[in-house]
């Protein structure tokens, strides 16, 4: 069976990949042990309108062209892996639009948490411990009060977004998302 991808489907990854691209390297405070800035918020669409898989790819493709443009630091391959899991997280939890608000924020705090659990206390603070050669204990401080700025940040954004921004795209970009 044949899958026809509608154009508007592939126009807006590549918007995406772009936006996170230019919110997290540009347009964010970066430093090669930590980021401060928006660039979730193109992953959260992606996770809402497409789900999972896109949001992976999405996430996937911008930092490998994100850290090529714009390197904070030298590539490595581990930091893809962990966008590529907050990417999922991110899709699992988000794509099925919630009927409540309760469920909306709830949903967003664990999507949240989730990340900054896994991505930034998790795999980023042994990649940056490993490849760098740096100390856990000169880490640690510093990304627990990222992840404790971070956590109630996006899940205000992102619960903004899922109950205001996403009805909008819902009615024009997403009509016909994929069709057989």
């Amino acid at each position: 069976m044949k899958t026809k991808i509608d154009s508007r489907y592939i126009v807006m990854t590549a918007l995406l990949i772009a936006m996170q691209i230019v919110l997290r390297r540009i347009l964010s405070f970066n430093t090669l042990m930590n980021s401060v800035g928006f660039g979730f918020v193109p992953i959260v669409i992606s996770a809402m309108c497409y789900g999972p898989v896109n949001s992976v790819i999405v996430y996937s493709i911008a930092d490998i062209i994100g850290s090529i443009l714009w390197p904070t630091g030298p590539y490595f391959p581990g930091f893809t892996l962990t966008a590529a899991i907050s990417g999922l997280i991110y899709g699992l939890l988000l794509y099925k639009k919630p009927q409540k608000t309760s469920t909306a924020i709830l949903l967003s705090f664990v999507a949240s948490l989730l990340v900054a659990l896994i991505a930034t206390l998790g795999l980023n603070l042994f990649w940056l411990c490993n490849f760098f050669d740096l100390s856990l204990a000169a880490l640690l401080p510093s990304r627990i009060s990222q992840a404790a700025v971070n956590i109630p940040v996006h899940t205000v954004i992102t619960s903004l977004m899922w109950l205001k921004l996403y009805p909008m795209l819902e009615k024009t970009v997403l009509r016909n998302r994929i069709s057989a």
